[in-house]
């Protein structure tokens, strides 16, 4: 199946979860924000949530500074 994360077209496999994914691309989720289809996911609902064909998925990672 077809979404979209950060505004690119990825093909992934089917019944995967936010936590799935993230782990897929090597990803560290502690120090970002997912917004799958314009609402933010909360932390607690990465290994429950669960991506459908056409999703848009944005991964946003926090930048420290000052």
């Amino acid at each position: 199946m077809k979404i979209q994360l950060n505004g690119k077209e990825l093909n992934i496999q089917n019944n995967i979860s936010i936590l799935e994914l993230l782990s897929s691309l090597q990803h560290d989720n502690k120090k970002i924000a997912i917004e799958l289809n314009s609402n933010i996911i909360p932390k607690h609902k990465y290994n429950e949530t669960f991506l459908k064909n056409e999703d848009v998925v944005e991964i946003v990672s926090a930048i420290g500074g000052g």
